[in-house]
């Protein structure tokens, strides 16, 4: 038998770079999990598994351990780099317990079981059981009680690919937001995976049966989530609905950041305009400009850089990425013609509050009939022109006519000015250029999103000789 601690003998290694933590988890039976997280320069390291070479540690590799003290073994689910889970390793024990330093231990019996994620266990390391066995440094008592702890395993829920899946997205969460103040009220969390940011999103419902949005990013992205959090607070004083701010945090052991919001009960409007009448998707429109016209009405930073220095530094970048990339085209190069020529539109343009991202995705249609807005994007900028904000026609979609055209006189109590739609047809014509450069290099949608988004602008705006798109339905 071999006593190993929670973290193993493969982080003592010389050439391991590691960070590590350990927590008691609450509830009746006492267990410990550990999550091993591999530094840059970490050496690798690899196993056999059915004829192949796995990486199982190794720069970007984690690990997550569960220790149940009552029970005869320990799990570890390996995680990649992109955080794809590549097995499961029980070790086998002769028991469990905390030593006198506090650390949780198992006492290893040699066998062990790998369950990978297409449902396929291995038996490992049976050389050694009976090794031991005809040496005898263990008994024929611990030898039986190696194999029925192992065939308890294999033909129970913990040899189930979709049971171990869920308790290690459960486990690994817990390390994200054990150290949340408040924690302790979190009756359930649940992962939402809606939306093109690189935050872990989860529906929270608190042991008083509120709702709650909570937000985990990466630690080296707080100054920017702390300006969306105070992005949040600013908007929350205007009167409108929205995931309002509750608190803002450093967790996971100072390895990430968190917001919490209050949640808005509804349908994304995205889902939801497809089943009403025209009639209503026009009167959602109304209610969607009128909420964004609040939110424009606070005042921008008195240091906002001049919108038309601001403004071309962007599109100049996206023409000068397109030029060299594989994605040029006719039409790709009459939508740079129209940004280079049209540049003297951008000048002396007002620069207010903005949201970043007021599209369909980002609108709540609330139960009684009201539209919220979340995810407020200072990625995209809390501050610039307000017609910016209208270019939200998702990447190679047709609008929906009679929503974007309320939504439009909404904002403006009316028709709006002529100088409206020329800003429209330009901020189109600059989000059909990004669409078509970033899909041509993977990093959204695909490329026929980003072709099919050149395509609907132009024949929009009738190959940008009209400012006024063709599915307004109002005057022209």
């Amino acid at each position: 038998m071999r006593k190993k601690d929670i973290l193993g003998n493969y982080v003592k290694s010389p050439g391991v770079l590691y960070d590590h933590a350990i927590r008691k988890l609450d509830g009746e039976d006492e267990a410990y999990i550990a999550l091993i997280t591999f530094l840059p320069g970490s050496k690798e390291l690899r196993k056999e598994l059915n004829g192949e070479q796995v990486c199982l540690a190794g720069p970007g590799y984690k690990w997550l351990m569960y220790l149940p003290i009552n029970e005869c073994w320990c799990i570890t689910a390996f995680y990649s780099p992109d955080e794809k889970l590549l097995e499961w390793y029980f070790d086998i024990t002769l028991g469990n317990f905390v030593d006198e330093a506090g650390m949780p231990c198992i006492d290893d019996i040699f066998l062990d079981l790998v369950v990978l994620p297409d449902g396929q266990t291995i038996t490992l390391d049976a050389d050694e059981l009976q090794s031991a066995l005809d040496k005898s440094e263990i008994s024929a008592a611990d030898y039986d009680h190696a194999y029925k702890v192992h065939d308890e395993i294999k033909n129970s829920k913990w040899s189930d690919v979709g049971f171990l899946t869920e308790l290690s997205g459960k486990l690994l969460l817990e390390f994200a937001v054990g150290d949340i103040p408040g924690r302790e009220t979190f009756a359930k969390i649940e992962p939402l995976d809606k939306g093109w940011s690189g935050d872990k999103k989860y529906k929270v419902e608190t042991t008083d049966g509120k709702r709650l949005l909570l937000r985990i990013s990466d630690i080296e992205e707080r100054k920017r989530k702390e300006a969306e959090f105070g992005m949040l607070q600013r908007a929350a004083t205007i009167g409108v609905l929205l995931s309002a701010p509750v608190s803002f945090g450093v967790c996971a052991n100072g390895k990430k950041v968190y917001q919490l919001l209050t949640w808005i009960e509804g349908e994304d409007l995205e889902e939801a305009l497809p089943k009403l009448p025209e009639a209503q998707r026009y009167a959602l429109g109304i209610k969607a400009g009128e909420l964004l016209g609040k939110i424009h009405a606070l005042p921008a930073s008195d240091c906002a850089e001049p919108w038309d220095v601001r403004f071309w530094r962007k599109a100049s970048g996206r023409i000068d990425f397109y030029h060299a990339s594989s994605a040029q085209s006719e039409s790709g190069d009459k939508l740079v013609r129209y940004l280079q020529s049209k540049r003297d539109w951008l000048r002396d343009r007002p620069q207010v509050f903005n949201h970043g991202d007021f599209g369909v995705s980002n609108l709540i249609l609330a139960p009684d009939g009201q539209v919220g807005v979340v995810d407020f994007n200072y990625f995209n900028s809390d501050h610039g022109d307000p017609w910016w904000e209208f270019d939200s026609v998702p990447w190679g979609a047709e609008p929906c006519a009679h929503f974007y055209t309320g939504f439009i006189k909404g904002y403006f109590g009316g028709e709006p000015p002529r100088a409206f739609f020329e800003m429209l047809s330009y901020y189109f014509a600059y989000g059909a250029l990004a669409a078509l450069c970033d899909t041509s290099i993977g990093e959204q949608g695909e490329p026929e999103d980003g072709r099919k988004t050149v395509e609907n602008t132009l024949r929009w705006f009738d190959g940008m000789e009209n400012p006024v798109p063709s599915w307004y339905l109002g005057k022209r």
